[in-house]
């Protein structure tokens, strides 16, 4: 992890949880990520992607109207490679093989501490590299 440059990278946070997006930012800006956008929906992230492209996109799982699985499938059906983090307060059996199905970058489960979220992210970004 000591090779990322944090402080040069844009990460969109999406998720419908005002307290968990604030939680991510915190955890973002203690590793020194500058550039953070939040949007509350699947819906307002592909919005928010026709003006900007970040680094890395952090995504919760289950959200109100499309989800964050719908969201990944569909960044993927766009083009877009940019990695994606899938984060999930839920345990249910094959998540992680769906979230990867769909083009998932790196998994984990909520709650979120600020080491797992690093390693999640650099595992992200590696995956994206290899591929």
């Amino acid at each position: 992890m000591a090779d990322i440059d944090w402080g040069s990278m844009r990460v969109l946070v999406v998720d419908d949880n005002a307290n968990f997006r604030r939680i991510t930012r915190t955890i973002l800006q203690a590793v020194k990520v500058k550039e953070i956008d939040e949007v509350e929906s699947a819906d307002a992230a592909l919005e928010h992607l026709g003006e900007t492209t970040p680094d890395m996109i952090l995504t919760d799982w289950r959200m109100e109207g499309m989800d964050g699985l719908d969201l990944v499938r569909t960044l993927r059906a766009r083009g877009y490679a940019t990695p994606v983090v899938m984060m999930t307060g839920y345990n249910e059996s094959d998540f992680e093989n769906q979230a990867r199905e769909a083009g998932v970058s790196a998994f984990m489960e909520k709650p979120v501490t600020p080491k797992g979220l690093a390693q999640a992210m650099a595992k992200a970004l590696k995956a994206a590299e290899a591929a």
